[in-house]
């Protein structure tokens, strides 16, 4: 009776030892698995949600070529998109580029902000661009960058 109570002990520690020392692989291949099953699950939704875009556009560009008319829908609809058929800029001249201004230095911009927000500002603009009053300044101050910023609009004199 001790014998076998030996070996059912024996057996015991023995099913302990194999099931912990088989835990580490057991771990390892069910987290293998649950990736391959989420790569899986990503790449079908990534091609279904490929396949539903294209049958959407599919359907609105088949609902415009049924509309009556021949003009817009076929504008719409056009089989050769790379063909350009109209222009909302038509014989307007081309702004010429203006040089960027880099006479002010950063402790300049600090100092004109400064002075904007305590509304002193309307001088140094309205001595920068004659002709012009100052109708609006907002200093604003980017924590990030900590970047000076001057948003300010101006409109031209009126002459009398």
């Amino acid at each position: 009776m001790l014998q076998k109570a030996r070996e059912a002990a024996q057996n015991v520690i023995d099913t302990i030892v194999t099931f912990f020392s088989e835990l580490p692989g057991k771990v390892q291949q069910w987290l293998h698995n649950t990736l391959q099953n989420l790569i899986t699950w990503g790449s079908n939704m990534l091609s279904n949600a490929r396949t539903a875009a294209s049958n959407t556009i599919a359907t609105i560009v088949n609902f415009f070529s049924q509309l009556p008319g021949s003009g817009l829908t076929h504008y719409i609809t056009k089989g050769d998109a790379s063909y350009k058929r109209w222009s909302g800029s038509r014989n307007l001249d081309q702004p010429e580029a203006q040089p960027p201004r880099d006479d002010l230095t950063m402790e300049d911009v600090r100092t004109l902000f400064e002075a904007a927000e305590i509304h002193l500002a309307n001088e140094w603009f309205e001595s920068r661009f004659p002709g012009y009053e100052l109708v609006s300044c907002e200093p604003r101050r980017n924590e990030t960058n900590r970047g000076y910023y001057i948003h300010f609009e101006m409109r031209r004199k009126k002459t009398t």
